[in-house]
């Protein structure tokens, strides 16, 4: 199996979106996809997926299916407070102007999935370091 095939194998297993993934590495969703088909990825990226995802280098390098599923940590759960999602969507039922109110429940349809996307990555690295408390910050702040 090619390196990039057990990157994609891993990111599959851990729940995550080629999307998430990308976020978390600070790359496109091209550019994961593109990793992802790499018979030989060099260490440096290897590296930085690894710390991203929370394993070993040698995990991805040896991958075994069954044994990364077997040895394998449940992820600790982080609540994540959405009440303000709940108060948009009452203040958008508000609104008379159907387009607007269409816009604004897209946008609100796109953070509940990043919100999703961000807890899923939150349960898999529940220690995460500083860089990764930023982005979130960051994303939260762009909604």
């Amino acid at each position: 199996m090619r390196t990039g095939e057990n990157i994609q194998r891993i990111r599959e297993i851990m729940g995550l979106s080629r999307k998430a993934l990308a976020f978390a590495l600070d790359v496109t969703e091209p550019a994961v996809e593109k990793l992802e088909k790499k018979k030989i990825v060099a260490l440096q990226i290897m590296n930085k997926v690894a710390s991203v995802l929370k394993i070993d280098v040698e995990e991805i390098k040896s991958f075994n299916e069954d044994e990364f599923i077997a040895n394998r940590k449940m992820p600790r759960s982080i609540p994540i407070n959405s009440s303000f999602i709940s108060s948009e969507i009452q203040s958008l039922n508000n609104l008379g102007d159907r387009e607007v109110f269409s816009k604004q429940l897209e946008q609100i349809r796109e953070l509940k999935s990043a919100i999703y996307k961000l807890e899923m990555m939150a349960q898999l690295n529940a220690d995460a370091d500083s860089n990764f408390s930023a982005k979130v910050i960051r994303l939260v702040n762009k909604r």
